[in-house]
């Protein structure tokens, strides 16, 4: 229940105070990004939106925020302030597939798979050469692809699998990387 309860107190602090300011605390050792990305993955309809609400207002920080840009970095480490206008069309797609995968029709969530094959060439072979090309960290990748393994739609979860087992090499799949 951890990552459920953090996410909601998370997001209640959100609505009354500009935590932004704060999350030096959380993003400690990646503690933040990787309770979103559990979050963005769980079973659990709700805790999903919870932390999709919550990067995506963290992704909007470095604009909102009048703290020195050195401050925003270490709070969204994947955030390119030189290529934020590059990066957050990525982010968006990344949005646009989170969402759509709630989805229960084929028809509907099939539009997004050129989608995340595009999200996938953002992603470096090695976490060390993140760069303005390629600034996707694979954690979020396979946020995607548990949530594709986990849809209701049989279809769906064969072409995942499928895609899957094509596109991955074993250097992207470690297991400080997978979600769990």
């Amino acid at each position: 229940h951890s990552v459920e309860c953090l996410l909601e107190i998370l997001c209640q602090l959100r609505n009354c105070i500009d935590i932004s300011s704060h999350l030096d605390i959380l993003t400690k050792d990646n503690f933040l990004w990787h309770s979103l990305a559990k979050g963005l993955s769980h079973v659990d309809g709700l805790t999903r939106k919870r932390a999709n609400y919550l990067l995506k207002r963290f992704i909007d920080s470095p604009i909102n925020c009048k703290e020195e840009s050195s401050f925003m970095k270490s709070l969204v480490p994947f955030l390119d302030s030189k290529h934020y206008q590059q990066t957050i069309k990525i982010w968006n797609d990344f949005f646009i597939v989170i969402e759509t995968l709630e989805e229960k029709q084929v028809h509907l969530v099939k539009q997004v798979f050129n989608r995340i094959n595009q999200l996938l060439s953002k992603v470096p072979e090695n976490i060390e050469n993140l760069c303005s090309t390629k600034p996707l960290n694979i954690v979020w990748i396979l946020v995607i692809y548990k949530l594709l393994f986990q849809h209701q739609n049989q279809a769906i979860v064969r072409w995942s699998l499928h895609n899957f087992l094509i596109n991955f090499s074993g250097a992207f799949l470690t297991d400080d990387n997978f979600v769990s």
